[in-house]
């Protein structure tokens, strides 16, 4: 049984192996990219001077984000975004038009609105042509052709393709959407609940945890008394399934938990502790406000629990962080690279 036991362990850890050895450089590159390790990602493309109009973009990123900058990363940056534009990314062609990107590069002499509709082009190309998801979104939200003499058909058509790019399961275009249309949520405005409910429910499926806090947010505005135990099922889930922002359901419980003095100060030591917020700490105003609260309670145990917490959901989004990231994470225009 010991010799059968130690030979599965065995097995399993040359399979990790294998599994490690078979993924690509350009793989290795987009999960760098994703988990913001903008160092990995240069040092990536030098050690295995690796091109393609992806990787020379995610590189020119790389180059202009990253945090040991040298005088010659903005022209370098440049060059690998001229590469990749020059090769047909509509990602890198959008960046050339940045009115606030050429200012960082010094170079504002390219014709910008040229290529913005060079962008636009092959966005429309990706999308209709290759069923691309991504490209879908873009278009959806950049161009203004669609249908546009007829202006309520245009926003229909527009409205239908971004649709369909979440549908398709881009998380992102999702994201953004909701977004755009939370206040409308929070009026209670049926159509884009129905609408919302539609587009979150795949996503709920699969647990993904923005799309948990997100269904959450939907139903706290609909009834949060009537849907309190699912909200925070939900905010739960999120946490369980590696959600890095805890914040929306300890507000939420610190809310529903006005009567309850020790669950408030119980969270909001467990956020603290998160933050490794050692200054001004709520959890200290709590027990000045309600000092009767805390006479012959086991202050200890309250706060050891609280780290427990926060030690285990930690845990939970380093477990998420290890998944290999894809093309289907990239974010194309993260903070700090303008859209505008």
């Amino acid at each position: 049984m010991a010799m059968r036991l130690i030979l599965s362990l065995l097995l399993l850890a040359f399979s990790s192996n294998l599994l490690a050895d078979n993924i690509t450089i350009k793989e290795k590159v987009i999960d760098a990219y994703v988990r913001n390790d903008l160092e990995k990602v240069v040092q990536l493309t030098k050690e295995n001077s690796i091109h393609d109009p992806l990787t020379d973009y995610l590189n020119g990123v790389a180059y202009l984000l990253k945090e040991n900058q040298v005088m010659s990363d903005a022209r370098t940056s440049l060059e690998y975004i001229k590469d990749s534009a020059k090769a047909g990314n509509p990602y890198a062609m959008w960046s050339l038009g940045s009115d606030t990107l050429c200012q960082y590069w010094g170079n504002c002499d390219e014709d910008r609105s040229g290529w913005r509709d060079k962008a636009r082009a092959q966005w429309k190309k990706l999308a209709f042509e290759d069923n691309d998801s991504q490209a879908m979104y873009y278009y959806s939200v950049t161009t203004n052709d669609l249908f546009s003499y007829i202006p309520f058909y245009a926003a229909d058509k527009k409205r239908e393709l971004l649709f369909k790019s979440i549908e398709m399961g881009n998380s992102q275009a999702l994201s953004m959407w909701f977004l755009a249309v939370k206040d409308k949520i929070a009026d209670r405005d049926q159509e884009t609940i129905a609408q919302a409910k539609k587009l979150l429910q795949p996503y709920v499926e699969k647990g993904d945890p923005s799309a948990l806090m997100n269904e959450a947010f939907v139903l706290e505005s609909l009834d949060e008394n009537k849907y309190k135990q699912e909200i925070i099922d939900l905010y739960k889930l999120a946490e369980a399934n590696g959600g890095g922002n805890m914040g929306g359901f300890l507000s939420y419980v610190e809310k529903h938990t006005s009567g309850d003095v020790l669950k408030q100060y119980e969270y909001m030591y467990m956020l603290e502790y998160s933050m490794k917020k050692n200054t001004v700490r709520v959890s200290d105003y709590i027990m000045e406000e309600h000092p009767e609260s805390f006479e012959g309670v086991d202050l200890e145990n309250i706060q050891s629990r609280a780290i427990d917490h926060a030690k285990w959901a930690e845990q939970k989004q380093l477990e998420r962080s290890r998944k290999l990231q894809t093309v289907e994470d990239i974010n194309y225009f993260p903070v700090g690279w303008s859209f505008k």
